[in-house]
């Protein structure tokens, strides 16, 4: 079943819930775009928990964050651990997309950028947008010219027409820039330059197929699912 909660351009969704857990609240995000129960959980609760919804997506970015950067990768496989002080590690970001972000059976793979040419850095754009859809997101480590700081979302709509930016530090959406793309002036949470993309692999697995196709199927009466604070409630 399609999740009820979306993010469209112009919108304001979660933000992160602390200085270090930008990559822990993209995948909390992928996670509601694609599991209603987690989203509708997130957005209102239940009578029996009175939190803020930016409470409760704190509590699920944390848990999220556990998983990535321990001994075991969220898909079960043993890792190197990373402190949380680092953020979050790309491999564990990559299990975690396979693990939560992404229909089952859908695998990733990190992409470097930080050495590529302008011309280059226009390709993997490209090749980025064409991979994300409904159901396989893809995340993007930015930074300065000495290291990745911040990693955002790029996700496409419900409709798989367009392709958007999630920044999880003011929960901005909006549509990528390709020109700033391979230009690196990105100026996503103030960070310019491309330095990994964790993308889904050119072929989807047979067991992702199907997920696809029957995720695509219609859900009688879907409403959005909007989240109580800074998300806006145009459609």
């Amino acid at each position: 079943m399609a999740s009820g909660f979306h993010l469209g351009a112009g919108q304001v969704g979660p933000t992160q819930q602390s200085s270090v857990s930008c990559g822990a609240a993209c995948l909390a995000v992928a996670r509601m775009l694609r599991e209603p129960q987690i989203a509708e959980w997130v957005c209102a609760g239940s009578p029996y928990d009175r939190r803020t919804a930016l409470e409760r997506f704190g509590e699920l970015e944390r848990a999220l964050m556990r998983r990535t950067n321990g001994v075991f990768s969220p898909t079960g496989t043993a890792q190197l651990p990373w402190p949380r002080e680092w953020g979050t590690s790309p491999w564990g970001a990559k299990a975690g997309m396979e693990r939560w972000g992404a229909d089952p059976g859908t695998r990733y793979r990190v992409l470097p950028a930080r050495q590529m040419s302008a011309a280059a850095l226009g390709e993997l754009f490209d090749r980025t947008v064409a991979r994300s859809r409904p159901g396989a997101p893809v995340l993007v480590y930015v930074g300065n010219d000495l290291a990745p700081r911040h990693v955002c979302l790029a996700f496409a709509d419900r409709d798989g027409r367009d392709v958007l930016w999630y920044e999880p530090s003011s929960g901005q959406v909006e549509v990528p820039s390709r020109e700033a793309f391979l230009t690196s002036r990105l100026d996503l949470g103030g960070w310019d330059r491309p330095w990994l993309v964790v993308a889904p692999t050119a072929q989807q697995s047979r067991i992702a197929q199907q997920a696809r196709r029957w995720m695509s199927l219609p859900v009688p009466s879907a409403r959005p699912i909007l989240l109580r604070q800074r998300y806006s409630s145009k459609q």
